[in-house]
Formats: C-alpha cells, structure tokens, sequence
C-alpha cells in the first residue's frame, strides 16, 4: 500500500467509518491467538566467585549450567519453539491450547 493509498483510505475512513485492513479480509473465521505474557516475575544478576560456586548453583537450581548459559528460570520450565513456555513442575503455566 503506497502513501496516496493511505491518505485516501484515511479520508474514506471519516465518510465510511471503519475501514478493514487487507489482514482483517483474510482473518475472518480464524481462531483466536493468545500469545501469553512470557515475562518473568523478577531478573537477577548473581556474580560467580569460582567453578566451585558454579556448580552448587548448578546443583541447587537443578539445572546444568554451561560456559555459554545465558539464564536459567527458577523453578525450570520447559521451553519449545518459538518461546512456549509448557510446564513448570507439573503444571501448565503458558502457552495453553486446551483446557485440561
């Protein structure tokens, strides 16, 4: 969609009312998408004096935790494409596609 384009469908839009995006046409009868709030409740910077601490970190946490890790969640949660987050410690926490 080009400038003129957009400057007539604004136009149009005061003597038509709502005017819908190609996107919108497509939509129609499409399901619902809910991406699901992914933010964690807090972030924390821990400093590291040695491998020593690394590793009863790595322990207490139950993680395994690599030279490359970036971040760890507390408690885990398991992570599938695309960011969905399915469950933590048995139970669904986000990306919820039913209602079981």
């Amino acid at each position: 969609m080009g400038f003129e384009d957009k400057i007539k469908r604004k136009k149009l839009r005061g003597f038509l009312g709502k005017i819908p995006e190609e996107w919108e046409k497509e939509w129609k009868g499409m399901p619902e998408w809910n991406q699901g709030d992914f933010a964690p409740f807090k972030s924390v910077i821990v400093h590291l004096r040695d491998q020593e601490a690394l590793d009863s970190l790595s322990k207490f946490t139950g993680q395994r935790i690599m030279p490359k890790t970036r971040f760890v969640w507390y408690p885990r949660v398991e992570i599938l494409h695309q960011g969905v987050v399915v469950e933590e410690r048995g139970k669904r926490r986000f990306g919820e596609d039913d209602e079981s």
